[in-house]
């Protein structure tokens, strides 16, 4: 069984969605089959999904998708990140959940890249919401950050076919990528 995972309620997500100003009570651990197999519930209560794109010498770390999420199998992604699950608040205060937005960031970077990456929430400035794009958008909203480093990625068996692109080269081959990717490529990449 998979454990409970961070979700936000739809209605606290607007056009100027941030966590400075997202009160707690809109906050909740949903079980994370309810919310990727019932799309009602999932598009009533969104899983929060830190991604985080790694650059490195004005470089974008890419790969092909071949994890959990079989639903982007065959595409490409320019992101690392997942769920935040409810051990994440082990230690924590379970009131207070952006420390632990940014302890499951680390997490998941550590876990893809070997990167070892210390994250507050404040990195976590931009969101992908595209609730009207695929079945996976739909239930999900991203929290981006971008991470420079200098450090040699090791990857896990998730990230296959890995390459380094420029934001040139991402933007040509857009079509490849999976939704959140494009949204990433064509709003945020600097």
């Amino acid at each position: 069984m998979k454990p409970s995972v961070m979700c936000v309620t739809r209605e606290a997500i607007t056009d100027n969605f941030s966590l400075t100003n997202l009160p707690n009570e809109h906050i909740h651990f949903m079980n994370r089959e309810v919310v990727d197999k019932i799309p009602e519930v999932g598009r009533m209560f969104p899983q929060i999904i830190p991604v985080i794109a790694i650059k490195k010498d004005n470089k974008y770390l890419t790969y092909a998708r071949n994890g959990a999420e079989g639903r982007l199998h065959g595409k490409r992604s320019m992101t690392v990140g997942g769920h935040i699950d409810i051990s994440d608040t082990l230690g924590s205060d379970y009131k207070n959940y952006r420390p632990t937005i940014a302890l499951a960031a680390g997490r998941e970077v550590l876990e893809e890249t070997g990167i070892n990456h210390v994250f507050t929430y404040h990195d976590f400035n931009e969101t992908i919401w595209i609730p009207d794009g695929d079945e996976v958008s739909q239930v999900h909203l991203g929290l981006v950050a971008i991470v420079e480093t200098s450090q040699e990625i090791k990857p896990n068996e998730e990230l296959a076919d890995l390459q380094w692109l420029t934001k040139e080269e991402l933007i040509h081959s857009i079509s490849s990528y999976e939704l959140w990717s494009q949204y990433l490529i064509e709003n945020y990449l600097v």
